[in-house]
């Protein structure tokens, strides 16, 4: 049985024209990624927007994935606030419970932070922190794609699985959609690179 989600950039201040919900499930997601919350708490907009939502998800039987931006303390992960991002936790489980089954803990941590290994360890703080509070509970990071070298890539790579042991391997590699012709067989190339070394 594979579970299929989606993953969209707007977020619960976008008014949306559809039920995001009732979209990814007519898509055959078997799974609701929520809006991203970026201003969550400020107007009251965002929550009225997410309680539709969920209660949308909960009507389709469709679990959640919890996407919440307080997660990240800044863009790309640079201070990461585990504590935080535990009050945000709790406060998905206290308000919508079992419905939540995943959480998105970051996305492209790696982004300008490979220098050292603060990124690596500042992750696995995350997992962990998401692990003790619910040990069921998905923890999805959105790697980029490893190092075009293959042995700093290889290196790279299984650093992040031996500190964080992660439920899942997520890459984001958009290389096989250039459109230029010159660009299309590389592109491709570099695609089934990074497929091939997450897959090792």
């Amino acid at each position: 049985h594979y579970q299929i989600g989606c993953w969209h950039y707007l977020s619960t201040s976008y008014d949306f024209k559809y039920d995001p919900a009732e979209i990814q499930k007519e898509l055959g997601m078997t799974y609701f990624t929520t809006p991203e919350h970026w201003h969550y708490g400020k107007t009251g907009k965002e929550e009225k927007k997410m309680e539709e939502y969920m209660a949308s998800a909960k009507k389709l039987d469709m679990p959640v994935m919890y996407v919440d931006r307080r997660f990240f303390a800044t863009k790309y992960f640079a201070k990461p606030d585990p504590e935080k991002a535990r009050e945000r936790l709790r406060f998905a489980k206290e308000n919508w419970g079992d419905q939540i089954v995943g959480v998105f803990v970051t996305d492209e941590p790696w982004w300008g932070h490979m220098d050292n290994h603060k990124t690596i360890d500042d992750c696995k703080k995350m997992v962990d922190m998401v692990r003790e509070e619910d040990p069921d509970i998905w923890t999805f990071i959105g790697l980029l794609g490893v190092d075009d070298r293959y042995k700093k890539g290889k290196a790279e790579l299984e650093d992040y699985i031996d500190t964080v042991h992660p439920d899942f391997l997520l890459f984001n590699v958009y290389s096989q959609l250039m459109a230029e012709d010159w660009e299309k067989e590389q592109g491709m190339i570099n695609f089934y690179y990074q497929l091939y070394m997450y897959y090792e």
